[in-house]
């Protein structure tokens, strides 16, 4: 499934940062840190 938009929104801007800051955190930490499920974070890490 293709995004609508290829804009940046601020949960894809507050997981670039988590990512910075911890890379090799699991997706499930990620989405406790940023309130989302983790299956949230693992499509948006994919797409």
């Amino acid at each position: 499934m293709e995004r609508e938009s290829d804009a940046f929104d601020a949960l894809d801007l507050q997981l670039l940062a988590a990512l910075e800051l911890a890379g090799r955190a699991p997706f499930s930490r990620i989405a406790a840190v940023l309130g989302v499920s983790d299956q949230t974070v693992a499509r948006r890490y994919r797409d």
